[in-house]
């Protein structure tokens, strides 16, 4: 069974790698590599799971944070004001 200091690992490296857009390593990956270091057995499996999904989910939340605290601050960002106006005005998805 995982000890406490590999369950912290993994939710810290399931947080970290969904809290960095278009980054961060493959937190399954790395469950997967705990889990053959310590055996797999069903509690080990089950506990995995629910460690990464647990550090995936808190993470998703402080990134839909983020995004409401800094939607105000952003919309007087030209840039910002550049992409919004290509998506809706000129179609800019069907680009892509």
């Amino acid at each position: 069974m995982f000890d406490l200091y590999t369950v912290l690992i993994i939710f810290a490296i399931s947080f970290a790698s969904n809290a960095t857009p278009f980054g961060g390593v493959s937190y399954t990956l790395v469950a997967t590599t705990y889990l053959f270091q310590d055996g797999v057995n069903p509690v080990n499996v089950i506990l995995a799971i629910v460690v990464t999904g647990l550090g995936a989910g808190v993470a998703k939340d402080v990134m839909y944070g983020t995004g409401l605290l800094l939607r105000k601050p952003l919309s007087n960002n030209k840039n910002f004001t550049f992409i919004k106006n290509s998506l809706i005005n000129y179609r800019f998805t069907s680009q892509l």
